[in-house]
């Protein structure tokens, strides 16, 4: 039985498996990034811990989920915020270099977006998934199929415009959806919450060292500064979470990322906003629930991409 190889490159570490033919992850382990050296020294590790978890093991392809906007069709990493020293590379090419592979590179939201798809069989053909964590992902699965758009960078979900006179975002716009269910937008809302009530130096939101974690867990203790910033995030959430329903139409909205860890919080909001603005016969059509693969999402949606562009098969149920 050959196996395919998921990998996962985040701006501190890389992610490395050899996943079965059902999406199974078999071995696993995980390599510095050292992003400010460039790619060809990242996949020189990467090669090594995949020789090394393969083993003896048959190989039958590579799939490569990297954070940023990829030109999956030319392999291109067209910008990455955490790895500005990959701007342009041609992953693709590099990673062929070593596996002498076929090779498929996908955006890892759009990865982890398939991988979720996959392991749901039949019930996952027509999903969307948004990942929270730092930043806010998202990947589009279609009748089974991905979607990319026109210049491959398609779902971008954490980039809608949710409020357009909202806080500011780091790609440069303002009031996208990151800015405010990202971490760091859950964070300043924290802030901002605490400095409305007078209590920006001595609440313990406000210090720097918190973490959206910090704030979501406050909320569901019951600390006022908290639930204002799970409020504003989880607000805004289903109101892109509405949006989607409306477009789309999909069977099951999937939230993964760190930050879903805490999605309970959230929750409530994300419904009242949905039931607010979404068709009810789209809301009803669709569950909105937490991510089964978690931190391998973008393992198994990869490795299971390049599976798919080499045999077009999928796991059913």
């Amino acid at each position: 039985m050959s196996a395919w190889i998921g990998i996962d490159i985040g701006g501190t570490n890389i992610k490395i498996a050899t996943v079965s033919p059902t999406g199974k992850v078999l071995a696993r382990g995980v390599v510095e990034t050292r992003a400010s050296e460039g790619p060809a020294p990242a996949f020189q590790r990467i090669h090594e811990a995949a020789r090394y978890l393969a083993g003896s093991q048959s190989v039958a392809g590579v799939g490569i989920g990297c954070a940023g906007l990829i030109d999956a069709g030319r392999g291109i990493l067209r910008v990455s915020p955490n790895m500005p020293a990959w701007r342009g590379a041609n992953l693709g090419r590099i990673a062929r270099a070593h596996f002498r592979l076929p090779i498929h590179l996908e955006n890892d939201a759009t990865a982890a977006a398939f991988g979720e798809s996959f392991v749901r069989g039949t019930r996952g053909r027509d999903l969307v998934f948004i990942t929270l964590g730092t930043g806010v992902g998202g990947g589009i699965v279609a009748d089974g199929r991905v979607i990319r758009g026109v210049s491959g960078f398609g779902g971008e979900i954490g980039h809608m415009t949710v409020d357009p006179d909202g806080p500011p975002c780091r790609c440069g716009s303002h009031g996208c959806l990151e800015a405010y269910a990202g971490s760091y937008g859950i964070v300043r809302a924290a802030r901002d919450a605490a400095e409305a009530r007078g209590w920006k130096r001595a609440h313990k939101l406000s210090g720097k060292a918190v973490t959206a974690r910090d704030v979501l867990d406050a909320a569901r203790r019951g600390d006022s500064v908290g639930r204002a910033a799970a409020r504003e995030a989880g607000e805004h959430l289903g109101i892109a979470v509405a949006s989607i329903l409306n477009v789309l139409n999909p069977s099951a909205v999937v939230i993964g990322g760190g930050v879903a860890g805490s999605f309970d919080v959230l929750a409530p909001h994300v419904r009242r906003m949905i039931a607010r603005h979404a068709f009810a016969d789209t809301a009803r059509a669709a569950r909105i629930e937490r991510s089964r693969l978690g931190n391998d999402a973008a393992l198994v949606g990869a490795a299971m991409l390049a599976r798919s562009s080499t045999r077009p098969v999928r796991k059913s149920r």
